[in-house]
């Protein structure tokens, strides 16, 4: 049984995995080829949150459980195994057994430093008008296919069998 199209409009779908890990379980996609996050067109990915958002809240009334996970892994590093960013809405239930439960470490205090001062230097270019003008290029402009292919993260996805 492949997965099943649930919903889709012109820019997402949300899918019923054949093989989910929950009842109830569903995946929100872009219809565009969008390996990670940081590809995908804001005004597309705010429409893939507001779609988890209403799903999730739906699968409470529906189907009864009493709690979702909503699941991003972007990048092979973080468990991503397909080639297209998705966000999975996971029905949680009462002693369901499913762990996505992760033990956070706490970072040593040097690498905390460095991570702020990396910050520091990049939040001139994070302004308000420099964000809103590389976000339109972003929308406006479709990847070059081989840029896509040269991305490390796409090459790792792409050695995930």
């Amino acid at each position: 049984m492949d997965d099943q199209v649930i919903m889709k409009d012109e820019e997402i779908a949300v899918l019923l995995p054949a093989r989910g890990f929950t009842k109830g379980h569903l995946i929100v996609v872009p219809l565009k080829e969008y390996v990670i996050l940081e590809d995908v067109p804001d005004q597309v990915l705010g429409k893939m949150f507001q779609a988890a958002n209403t799903l999730s809240a739906a699968l409470f009334d529906k189907i009864g459980c009493t709690g979702t996970n909503l699941l991003v892994q972007n990048g092979a590093p973080a468990g991503q195994f397909n080639k297209i960013f998705s966000i999975n809405i996971i029905p949680r239930h009462e002693g369901d057994g499913l762990k996505l439960e992760w033990e956070p470490k706490q970072a040593d205090e040097e690498s905390l430093k460095k991570a702020l001062a990396a910050f520091e230097s990049f939040e001139d270019s994070l302004s308000e008008k420099n964000y809103v003008e590389e976000q339109k290029r972003k929308a406006e402009s479709e990847p070059d296919e081989e840029e896509v292919k040269e991305s490390y993260l796409a090459k790792s996805i792409e050695r995930i069998p």
